[in-house]
């Protein structure tokens, strides 16, 4: 069964010890100077769950019908959520945390 999706504190503290990370400490210098925010942080928890997602390699249509869910119903919301929030793939689990899909 499937782990619902979550923040790995292994995974958010790596990509802050990779390479990017300089960069975005060299831009914050100067964003009082400009007065404009000209970076984007990837906000907390972002990577754990992309990565999660893609080791997720099909859709988890057995633990939806458990549930009683038609994933024919099912698919095209999640589907819409993917889109909007710019995941890898749909294959979310009833399980996985709807507010953390939501706001990261």
């Amino acid at each position: 069964m499937e782990v619902p999706l979550h923040i790995d504190d292994e995974v958010e503290n790596s990509a802050k010890r990779s390479g990017h990370g300089w960069f975005t400490a060299f831009l914050r210098r100067f964003r009082d100077v400009t007065k404009l925010r000209v970076f984007y942080e990837v906000p907390r928890g972002r990577r754990s769950v992309e990565l999660q997602l893609r080791e997720r390699k099909s859709f988890p249509e057995a633990q939806w019908k458990i549930r009683g869910y038609l994933p024919d119903v099912v698919i095209p919301v999640l589907e819409i959520i993917r889109q909007e929030m710019s995941w890898p793939n749909c294959n979310f689990i009833p399980e996985d945390n709807l507010n953390l899909l939501l706001t990261i």
